[in-house]
């Protein structure tokens, strides 16, 4: 985490496959359908768990960020208002 003057900035990146560009847009809307899903994700429950940390973080007047990186992997940002 980073802090700032007026939010906290919160960075959670991995190495990964990184994630589909297509799906980049709508990723925080809970859209995953179980024939998108692989077998692993199937496994953990994957879909609607990026949607809910979203919906929290826009409840506290903050914002959410999934990109990939250019190295490999994913990157999800989020920032909160510090008042």
């Amino acid at each position: 985490a980073k802090k700032g003057k007026k939010e906290v900035v919160f960075i959670v990146s991995d190495d990964g496959e990184g994630i589909d560009p297509q799906k980049l847009e709508t990723i925080f809307e809970g859209r995953i359908y179980q024939g998108d899903q692989s077998e692993f994700d199937k496994k953990r429950n994957m879909g609607i768990g990026l949607s809910v940390c979203s919906s929290i973080i826009k409840a506290h007047k903050g914002a959410m960020n999934a990109e990939n990186r250019k190295e490999g992997g994913a990157r999800m940002t989020f920032t909160l208002p510090l008042a």
